[in-house]
């Protein structure tokens, strides 16, 4: 088992995609590589070589599916996902890191590159246990995007959230809606007792900070403020 460098992590997964000549397992919870040409290629490699892919991603967030969708693979939904490993049928790599362009580029990563045989069984019964097995899989249908449909803010909330998720802040404490501008995010208890919130007002965001204390102690704040 070798420790691997943070600088060196996304170099592993790609080495064990060049070797792998049956099966690539992919447990990634949050994805986004669009751009990220040196994974997308290695990967459509593999598919033309005839190796299987099974890409795992968490449920129920903006992890990018369509993305992997377009590349020829059907990604599988994992309620709570959060560990991410990368496997062929003989090695395996264990990160911190996800599959994301903003990851591969910013993230200070930890990691573990696996050889020995009994590991990566262990790893390999891991998975089964805990993520084939799980009785809320399921399979993602999805339809091509039409890339002109992807606009600047969208970008700029999916790096949002995936930035969001990368400096800690859990699932619960991050909620999305609509207005009719497009997608509003809330983080609660961003810093202690305030809540922040990004919100679309057409050209521009509009930034609150709000208190999240019970309403008496709210209201008698904002009459001391006044």
């Amino acid at each position: 088992m070798e420790l691997i460098n943070p600088a060196e992590i996304s170099g592993k997964i790609m080495t064990l995609i060049d070797q792998a000549e049956k099966e690539i397992i992919i447990v990634s919870p949050y994805n986004k590589f669009r751009n990220w040409k040196k994974l997308t290629q290695r990967i459509k490699k593999a598919i033309d070589r005839g190796v299987k892919i099974n890409w795992y991603i968490r449920k129920n967030v903006d992890n990018n599916a369509n993305e992997i969708y377009q590349i020829g693979i059907q990604p599988i939904e994992i309620e709570n996902l959060h560990c991410k490993m990368y496997l062929n049928e003989r090695h395996a790599v264990v990160t911190s890191m996800n599959l994301h362009e903003f990851s591969d580029a910013s993230s200070i990563d930890i990691g573990y590159y696996i050889t020995d045989n009994q590991k990566h069984n262990e790893l390999m019964n891991f998975i089964d246990v805990y993520i084939k097995n799980y009785t809320t899989t399921k399979n993602l249908i999805l339809e091509p995007i039409d890339k002109k449909q992807i606009t600047d803010k969208i970008s700029f909330f999916d790096n949002l959230l995936a930035f969001l998720h990368e400096c800690g802040f859990e699932e619960e404490n991050i909620k999305t809606h609509k207005n009719k501008y497009g997608k509003v995010v809330t983080i609660s208890n961003f810093i202690k007792n305030f809540d922040l919130i990004l919100e679309p007002k057409g050209d521009y965001f509009r930034i609150d900070l709000r208190i999240n204390y019970p309403y008496k102690i709210k209201n008698s704040i904002y009459q001391l403020l006044k």
